[in-house]
Order: C-alpha cells, then structure tokens, then sequence
C-alpha cells in the first residue's frame, strides 16, 4: 500500500495531518446526498444493479487521517469496503469526507 501523506510536511509548530487508525461508520449520504444504496427505487437493469458497485448507506470503515483545510475545516480520511450485491467484486475506496459522515465505533 501506498503512503497517503508522503510527500505532505508540516512546518515547524502546525500539524494539519493528525494520522489515525480507528473503526468509524461512514454517512456516505453525507458524500453522495443522491444516494448508492437504492434497491426498489432503481429503474437500472437488472444485470447493473446485481453488479454494478454498491455503497452502504452507514458503511463500516477505518479512519486514516484528520485533515486540516486552508479555510480552517477539516475532513476525515477514510477507507471503505465496497462490491457488487452479488459478492463477486469488492474494492476498497479512500474516502475525504466532512467530520458530520464520521462516526467512531
């Protein structure tokens, strides 16, 4: 795996990267306010919605990093479990969200 935050270097007195290792759940309708979690609703294809990438609505994920913006905000650094509803693919995505998706577990 790759380092996230490599070539990131703080200065002298200011840390904008705070690195963590925590389970969380994530909010993705906080990322994605349409929604990937559609099961009726959806007029796609069978063939799609059996295969196509699914994202829980309150996914189980990892916090990598708190992250401070130049405005002053922060976002949460995430990596989340995704696949199809068919179990045949999964991925695992990196996730920059706003503090409101994240929850601690």
């Amino acid at each position: 795996m790759f380092d996230l935050f490599a070539d990131w270097h703080d200065p002298p007195g200011f840390t904008g990267v705070f690195l963590r290792d925590q389970p969380v759940q994530v909010n993705t309708n906080a990322v994605w306010p349409y929604g990937t979690d559609r099961r009726s609703t959806s007029l796609a294809p069978l063939d799609v919605r059996e295969h196509g990438l699914h994202i829980d609505t309150l996914a189980r994920g990892r916090l990598i990093a708190w992250v401070r913006c130049a405005p002053g905000n922060w976002l949460a650094v995430v990596e989340v479990r995704a696949g199809s509803r068919s179990g045949s693919s999964a991925v695992t995505m990196t996730l920059w969200v706003p503090p409101n998706a994240v929850k601690p577990l």
